[in-house]
């Protein structure tokens, strides 16, 4: 209810803004005493190994004509990883909030997620942990798939369904577990799409946990693989490529654009849109486009130009697509994200980028494109 009233008096980024300060200081103080780290030996773990995502998967920078862009990129290169594979033999307990893994009265166990160390990620929430009677389920042997930003489009693919691939390529016997996934990501279309028409999962042993539900296992298996772990990438989206999909309206070339509604919009759509009509780019909102379409669509593409976003997370089905552009906000957190020049690279997709330039209104969520250098760019590449 407060969340709800919130959203309607105060723009969407305005308030990601006010909760990270709040979260961050929290994180920092509070929850440091709250809930104390539970301390996992190196030697506990199954498969543990700092990895280099950028080297591991040879992505090249070399080609990427707009030097800030490539500045800003090849400071990936020598950032790493964790890729683990943990077992807990000892009993948990699996909040539902965010899947948070905690032992004994109060310490969390930091690999039960992917990335749990950030500032912006919520430790579990006091009150309902220590004050609230919890709803519990008992498992037996689990395998957890919840992780952070488990119900955003990309997330989904690279950290929430790789780790189950990720588990097959090791020797792990799914069979033998339970699976755990959150309610709110179980109803997501795009899991009941794979659910339904990829593989074999109504096989497995699904614990759907509610959003007031307390999970407690004695024998939990909580992994990790690296970003875009090709191995893993070509068993998770091998299989999309094998089933029918629903016929899309045909076109090679596509601008994807963003609903203001949402954060990360282009303040001058219309200059931008006017340039891409120009050389004839379709524009499409992947929000209005079920899984299916979005896949079909994808299939036969070969130019690109899209907002930073989970639309492009599409990338990983095309067959023939040969370009990305990708339209950068400012940097505010002082990089760029990595996630679609490395998606491009598992594709063999030549790879550019624009970064955008700040909105006079700081909160409202929206940057602006310089409409000129796109053009340029395009005429460049077409």
């Amino acid at each position: 209810m407060v969340k709800r009233v919130l959203k309607s008096i105060f723009p969407a980024a305005f308030l990601k803004h006010a909760f990270f300060l709040y979260n961050s200081t929290k994180v920092k103080t509070v929850d440091r005493f709250v809930f104390p780290e539970y301390l996992v030996n190196k030697n506990d773990f199954l498969l543990y190994r700092q990895g280099f995502p950028f080297q591991d998967n040879c992505v090249k920078t070399e080609s990427i004509t707009n030097m800030h862009v490539r500045q800003y990129m090849d400071e990936w290169t020598n950032w790493t990883q964790e890729e683990y594979i943990y077992t807990h033999h000892g009993e948990v307990t699996i909040e539902p909030t965010i899947g948070w893994a905690i032992v004994g009265w109060n310490k969390l166990l930091y690999y039960s997620l992917g990335i749990s160390r950030t500032l912006f990620l919520p430790k579990p929430g006091i009150f309902k942990w220590f004050v609230i009677k919890k709803k519990v389920k008992m498992v037996h042997q689990l395998i957890s798939l919840r992780d952070t930003g488990e119900e955003n489009y990309f997330h989904f693919y690279n950290d929430v369904l790789a780790k189950l691939y990720f588990l097959q390529l090791k020797g792990i016997d799914i069979n033998k577990y339970s699976l755990l996934i959150s309610e709110n990501t179980w109803n997501k279309g795009f899991f009941q799409f794979w659910y339904e028409n990829v593989g074999r999962n109504k096989n497995y042993n699904w614990v759907i946990q509610k959003h007031d539900e307390y999970i407690k296992c004695c024998n939990t298996i909580f992994c990790k693989p690296l970003t875009h772990h090709i191995p893993t990438l070509n068993k998770l989206f091998k299989p999309y490529f094998e089933i029918s999909i629903v016929e899309t309206e045909k076109c090679e070339k596509i601008y994807l654009k963003r609903n203001p509604k949402r954060l990360r919009f282009i303040e001058n759509s219309n200059e931008v849109e006017s340039v891409v009509k120009k050389y004839d780019y379709k524009i499409i909102d992947t929000d209005e486009l079920s899984p299916s379409q979005q896949i079909g669509l994808f299939r036969g593409l070969k130019k690109i130009i899209g907002i930073h976003g989970a639309g492009l997370t599409n990338l990983f089905f095309s067959e023939q697509c040969e370009q990305l552009i990708e339209l950068f906000p400012p940097p505010d957190s002082g990089y760029l994200p990595f996630h679609y020049i490395m998606a491009a690279s598992y594709k063999g997709i030549q790879y550019e980028a624009i970064i955008g330039k700040p909105s006079m209104n700081k909160f409202g969520g929206s940057f602006i494109v310089d409409p000129t250098a796109l053009e340029k760019l395009i005429q460049t590449k077409d």
